[in-house]
């Protein structure tokens, strides 16, 4: 894996892929200001809810409480989804 950079576009790619890329006017950089890059973004609204979205499907019980009032949660959401 090597890490390139555009203007202000940092990318981690693949060894052939990075090459090629550097042939179309990219360079290469170091991955730390891959990694740096990487940290400084917070997560928008919609990835936030994709991950979310992805959690559910991983786990659909995720969420619902230990006790009473999670296993009547839980029947409650299994009920709709039975719908």
């Amino acid at each position: 894996m090597k890490c390139v950079k555009k203007d202000a576009v940092i990318k981690r790619v693949p060894d052939e892929a990075a090459v090629e890329l550097v042939k179309q006017g990219w360079r290469y950089c170091p991955k730390s200001e891959w990694k740096g890059k990487k940290d400084k973004t917070a997560p928008t609204e919609a990835e936030k809810a994709a991950v979310e979205e992805l959690n559910q499907k991983k786990n659909p019980k995720r969420g619902f409480g230990k006790g009473k009032k999670g296993k009547l949660a839980r029947a409650e959401a299994e009920a709709e989804a039975s719908k």
